[in-house]
């Protein structure tokens, strides 16, 4: 059979062009790939930031830059300022209590700030972290607020904090007996009538407002053997709620019926009350005191006990 070989110039230009398309295809590709891995990933983004100089400095000690240089993170990176009122000295730490801390500052994905508040986000050590936002912005475990977010990089994003972000390994109970500022508040726990509801305490998800020891001093009446149980129900509050959820309105309690009132003035000061009576004793939220994780809830502490 013989071929018709006016159709070859034709057969042999498509060939040359698709041959070029291709060509051109696979150069764009790897074009594309080149601008990719060349962009700055997480750790070179932060060494850029004058605010994190102290962060990088405890990542290199840690030994995670190479770690921060692939796959995808969100980083909480706690800036120079949340480093020294945190009071640590990277300095004086081992590499490993360093690198504990900073993989509670990790989450293992990427999250933009829109995406961040509400709910938990699972860390690098396998913690979680939860979020909350109100008009003041949104917060990582009740106390380190994003004061920068949506920092991109090849490989994540950074949000930069105010605040150390703190981990605890007690439950609520025992986040209490270790307390010393608590120790008032452990003792009545140990009550016989509140076996069952320190089991549930240690067990479920809850918020406590936890008495310093001074003001159970100033604590006056009378505890009768039913009395301590209710004291302690008005003093929990079911989920997990930190400061920033506290705004002013009416707030659910253990001891049925028996809600308390919260008020934030323009200050972010917390009042928590019981009842709407005016003369009722007023506890606040301690600055220094509140947001206290534990694995199953938060504790803060207040200055008063509420009745």
């Amino acid at each position: 059979m013989k071929m018709n070989f006016s159709i070859v110039p034709t057969l042999r230009l498509l060939t040359i062009t698709l041959l070029a398309g291709l060509a051109l295809v696979s150069c764009k590709k790897n074009n594309d790939e080149v601008i990719e891995e060349t962009g700055d990933d997480i750790m070179v983004v932060a060494k850029a930031d004058p605010e994190l100089s102290t962060f990088v400095s405890a990542v290199t000690k840690a030994q995670l830059v190479t770690t921060l240089q692939q796959d995808t993170y969100t980083v909480l990176a706690p800036t120079n300022a949340a480093f020294a009122a945190s009071g640590l000295d990277i300095n004086a730490l081992s590499a490993d209590s360093i690198r504990v801390i900073l993989l509670s500052h990790i989450l293992v994905s990427e999250y933009r700030s829109d995406s961040l508040r509400s709910g938990s986000k699972t860390t690098a050590i396998n913690r979680p972290v939860y979020f909350s936002a109100s008009s003041s912005g949104i917060f990582v475990n009740g106390n380190s607020k994003i004061v920068s977010g949506d920092i991109d990089a090849f490989n994540g994003i950074i949000h930069k904090i105010d605040h150390l972000i703190s981990l605890s390994q007690h439950n609520i109970v025992q986040n209490i007996r270790y307390t010393p500022e608590l120790s008032s508040l452990y003792k009545l726990l140990r009550h016989e009538k509140l076996k069952g509801l320190v089991d549930s305490l240690s067990r479920g998800t809850y918020t406590i407002l936890a008495p310093s020891n001074q003001a159970f001093s100033a604590y006056k009446d009378t505890l009768t053997p039913n009395y301590p149980r209710n004291i302690i129900a008005r003093h929990i509050i079911p989920n997990r709620v930190f400061s920033s959820d506290f705004g002013t309105g009416t707030v659910t309690t253990l001891w049925a019926n028996h809600p308390i009132q919260s008020n934030r003035d323009a200050a972010g000061t917390i009042t928590l009350f019981a009842g709407t009576d005016s003369l009722a004793t007023k506890a606040k939220v301690l600055l220094q005191g509140s947001n206290i994780s534990a694995t199953n809830g938060v504790v803060h502490r207040i200055d008063a006990v509420i009745k």
